[in-house]
């Protein structure tokens, strides 16, 4: 793999992906998660 991929230029995507997947299931978790504030508002029960 070392040869075909300078491992700055992997690391660069290894990071990008994570990125891509931490931004996707954010947004999946807005949209189709519990409502925002739900767990302040179990936190004060």
């Amino acid at each position: 793999m070392r040869r075909f991929m300078p491992p700055q230029q992997a690391l660069w995507l290894i990071v990008a992906g994570l990125l891509c997947l931490m931004a996707a299931g954010f947004a999946t978790m807005r949209k189709f998660g519990p409502p925002r504030g739900h767990v302040y508002a179990a936190l004060q029960r």
